[in-house]
């Protein structure tokens, strides 16, 4: 802020600031403007950060935490008991009374339907039955149909839809629809909607509707397409949407099967889509009529023809089937850089370093670019499917192009861990920027793959000077789980080789001493007499030994935007799965955490851990 006051006072000032009193006419009502022009911009700044430190306080109130419901009812009901006593400041602003829910009490809908005059209106109608076609909430609101601006209307059914959006309403601009059972006839389609008054639309949310039929949707406008829970769509008629409002801000496309995506040949130049800050990809499939999957991969004809910019927030999660008609190969380098992201974030004001976070899982590799770790990614990709080699590939080159942007990379091994994957590991040895290192080995990894990771993280390597260095010099924490085979011997050699080498004649030195770490240990690592551990944390460059329940886990990003479509809380979800619940596993759920399974005590005096322990 004082930097701010500080341009502001000179730019406020210009050049004659210093004049004189008893000077001409014209450097005096100067000088008077600039003070007046200092003292609306120092007011505007005070009120600005004011603001600003007012939100923070309100968020950490205690009502906030207060169920929305709860806080509608308290609402409602202080309205109507001060009914007499009421301020006319807000019977005197219309805007106040503007959104309305199917939830607040039917008295507060008619009187704010009553007290918001002219002004566009905001309503949420929520269903309560699957088969219940009226609604008394909608009854009230159809006569000012002329003012709806946005039209909510979540688990709904068709005979509702079809009652109360086949008005006309052409001041529709945002309009959200969700079922579970389906909401408009595939025949009628999106485009029967308030008499085909959605080309004024900007804002268009689709969720769960089952078929929705696309074809012959008339809007130019939009700036906000999500598409959720969607079967059978056809790939030229979305794309068609798309090319329709190149104007479009966020594209949101998830739990979508596509039946049909084949595209023109030759095929079209990308759509220019120049404001686009945040395409979502997930879990978009190819299916066949009778369910089955398909070879095709939607997603990668999206990618075809959507240009990214660099400035993006781009998501993807998907699967590449066994037998794609897109080879792996491919479709990685369809994928949009990580260099782009990484640059974009380089330039932003206050940039100190990206924070990176890539986890490889088998043939998965979940790969995020965030401003800081607890922040949304501006890059995140979450892909099944791959053959580790090229995974491995893909991110070192990637990666290894921004060679001057600063980064702390943390690196996750997960899963089977077979022994060539080390050589995976390994590729990020020499990497200053490697701050945290995992690995999480699983039944399936062999019986001694623990130790053959200590041994190699404690084996000098050789770096592009030609000096010896201890592999991930400037690793902070390291993080293991699932090895099982891992003793209290071979953690204590491998510390003792890092941080102590030994300093015999014959003894090899290296230069600049590896940065000392935090061991975290879990669900098989640790458990390790007191002995044993006395003689760990002893050791120079080890700042301690944790559970995996006292790390850092994951982002914790936020977003002002609110929850669509809402949850599903008043009848059973009988057809088809949520994101957040069946077979389908939302990547948003484990994006930067490591293994959640009971950890051993590190200081438990009964754990046995063989004669290995000595």
């Amino acid at each position: 802020m004082c930097s701010e006051l500080s341009s502001g006072i000179s730019s406020s000032a210009g050049p004659d600031r210093n004049f004189k009193h008893g000077g001409s006419l014209e450097a005096m009502d100067l000088g008077l403007q600039c003070m007046t022009d200092f003292k609306a911009f120092f007011n505007d700044s005070v009120r600005r950060e004011a603001v600003k430190h007012g939100r923070h306080r309100n968020a950490l109130l205690p009502i906030g935490m207060l169920p929305t419901e709860l806080l509608q009812d308290i609402f409602s009901l202080l309205l109507f008991t001060l009914r007499g006593r009421r301020n006319d400041l807000l019977d005197g602003t219309p805007t106040f009374w503007t959104h309305i829910s199917s939830e607040d009490d039917i008295r507060f809908v008619s009187e704010a339907l009553n007290m918001s005059n002219h002004a566009p209106l905001h309503l949420q109608h929520i269903g309560k039955y699957p088969d219940d076609p009226e609604s008394l909430f909608m009854d009230k609101a159809v006569p000012h149909s002329h003012r709806w601006e946005s039209v909510t209307l979540h688990q709904t059914n068709t005979e509702l839809v079809a009652k109360y959006c086949r008005i006309l309403s052409p001041t529709v601009k945002a309009f959200r629809l969700s079922s579970l059972r389906g909401s408009i006839s595939e025949s009628e389609g999106l485009s029967s909607l308030f008499w085909g008054g959605l080309k004024n639309v900007e804002e268009l949310r689709v969720a769960d509707c089952g078929r929705v039929g696309w074809e012959g949707l008339n809007c130019t406008r939009l700036r906000v397409l999500e598409i959720t829970g969607e079967n059978f769509l056809d790939m030229g008629i979305v794309l068609d949407v798309l090319a329709a409002n190149l104007n479009l801000e966020v594209i949101r496309l998830l739990r979508l099967t596509f039946a049909q995506c084949a595209q023109p040949h030759p095929s079209p130049a990308p759509l220019p889509l120049k404001n686009l800050k945040e395409p979502t990809l997930r879990y978009i499939t190819h299916v066949t009529a009778d369910w089955d999957w398909g070879r095709d991969v939607p997603i990668a004809r999206i990618l075809q023809r959507i240009q990214l910019r660099p400035s993006v927030a781009f998501t993807l999660v998907t699967e590449l089937q066994h037998e794609s008609v897109i080879k792996p190969e491919q479709f990685i380098y369809l994928l949009p850089s990580p260099m782009e992201a990484l640059a974009y974030l380089s330039r932003m004001d206050g940039f100190q370093s990206a924070k990176v976070y890539a986890k490889f899982t088998g043939r998965k590799i979940l790969l995020e670019i965030q401003e800081d770790f607890r922040s949304k990614p501006i890059f995140s990709i979450d892909v099944d499917g791959l053959p580790h080699h090229l995974v491995n590939k893909w991110v070192v080159g990637a990666l290894g192009e921004a060679t001057t942007i600063p980064m702390d990379l943390r690196l996750h091994f997960a899963g089977e861990i077979p022994t060539r994957s080390l050589d995976g590991v390994f590729s990020f040895q020499l990497w200053e920027s490697v701050k945290e290192l995992s690995m999480d080995g699983d039944f399936r990894s062999p019986l001694d793959i623990g130790r053959k990771f200590l041994q190699l993280l404690s084996t000098l390597c050789t770096s592009e000077d030609g000096s010896q260095v201890m592999p991930f010099p400037k690793r902070q924490n390291l993080y293991l789980s699932g090895l099982n085979d891992i003793k209290a011997k071979d953690m204590l050699r491998m510390v003792r080789m890092r941080f102590a080498p030994p300093t015999s004649p014959g003894a090899t030195a290296h230069g600049t001493a590896p940065t000392p770490c935090t061991i975290y240990c879990g669900n098989g690592v640790g458990g390790w007499k007191n002995k044993c551990m006395d003689d760990i944390l002893a050791t120079a460059g080890v700042q301690g030994i944790k559970d995996y329940k006292d790390m850092f886990r994951g982002s914790s990003s936020t977003s002002s935007e609110p929850e669509w479509p809402p949850p599903n809380s008043f009848y059973a979800h009988t057809d088809g799965f949520s994101e957040s619940e069946g077979s389908l596993h939302d990547s948003d759920a484990e994006l930067s955490q490591h293994n959640s399974d009971a950890e051993m005590s590190l200081h438990d005096l009964d754990a046995e851990d063989g004669e290995d322990d000595i």
